[in-house]
């Protein structure tokens, strides 16, 4: 099959998809996904599939196949979920493919490189996400990765997602040429581009702060301190309680992602949380017993810590 039009196979129409059935299938997965001829499958939904149902049993040996489609946008949302999937299950060796893909020529590659490396957590991937950020033209890819960036380095509504979307225009000739309705403003956007981002500033204090405080370059982060599963629940039972919740696929994807707990049921048909269904399912996972089994700092993945 041409991967050009390659399609969902029916039983993960709606896989990878966090408002829907996220890591887990609609139907039940062949058997054949387990085969060794799954990971060199001409479709590449079937690889995906096949690189996670083996991480799900402790097999994090086939991420690196995962880099294949980082800048492969012709298929919808596929780099996205290739890199997603990368920080999800990665191990440390494999986060480096992280590092080079924030660093790709590609604008929509390294704004999913960021999510990536954000879900990864590790503070090491700050610097290069923040390169990433520099690289980015438009105000849209300054705000995603900004907002990565944020995620791991303070809690939410800080002063760095304040400026995430706020940078000096790189080529001002090059955005009144896509964008005339601004000459009239021109002057003052070639004053603007002249200025100094306060956003890499920011960041830098605040990186050297988090690394200098809990003394390590490598710490999985989550809000600005060393990831544990209570400061993770508790964040997502704070989340439920916001007005407009809108963080909660993030919050879902990752309780998924550390737990296996089926979560498909997190969300209405019309993609609206079901908050109390939410809210029962955190208690029930407190009330089973296994918190105390993550360990904090360790990066996990249905369960399991992920191997280095």
């Amino acid at each position: 099959m041409n991967a050009i039009s390659a399609e969902v196979p029916k039983f993960m129409a709606r896989t990878f998809d966090w408002r829907e059935d996220g890591f887990h299938f609609a139907e039940a997965a062949p058997p054949e996904l387990m085969s060794a001829a799954a990971l060199s499958n001409s479709n590449p939904w079937i690889v995906l599939a096949a690189v996670v149902e083996r991480a799900k049993q402790g097999d994090h040996g086939q991420v690196p196949l995962l880099s294949r489609y980082y800048a492969e946008h012709r298929i919808h949302r596929l780099a996205q979920v290739a890199l997603m999937l990368t920080g999800d299950i990665g191990r440390e060796r494999d986060l480096k493919l992280l590092a080079e893909a924030l660093s790709h020529a590609d604008p929509l590659t390294r704004v999913y490189a960021a999510q990536g490396a954000a879900l990864a957590g590790r503070a090491w991937l700050v610097p290069d996400m923040l390169e990433a950020w520099d690289a980015a033209d438009t105000v849209e890819e300054h705000a995603m990765i900004g907002a990565r960036i944020a995620d791991m380095l303070e809690e939410p509504g800080g002063d760095l997602l304040e400026h995430a979307d706020t940078f000096p225009f790189k080529n001002v000739d090059r955005f009144l040429e896509e964008n005339p309705s601004f000459r009239k403003a021109e002057s003052q956007l070639r004053i603007l581009a002249e200025g100094e981002a306060e956003f890499p500033r920011l960041v830098e204090a605040r990186y050297a702060q988090v690394v200098k405080q809990l003394n390590d370059d490598s710490a999985f982060l989550w809000h600005g301190s060393r990831w544990s599963m209570k400061n993770f629940v508790d964040s997502f039972l704070a989340e439920l309680d916001h007005e407009v919740p809108l963080s909660l696929p993030n919050f879902r994807h990752r309780f998924e992602a550390y737990t296996g707990v089926d979560c498909t049921g997190f969300f209405y048909i019309d993609g609206d949380p079901d908050l109390i269904g939410i809210a029962a399912a955190i208690e029930d996972f407190l009330e089973g017993g296994t918190m105390g089994s993550y360990a904090v700092g360790r990066r996990y993945f249905f369960g399991h810590p992920i191997p280095d």
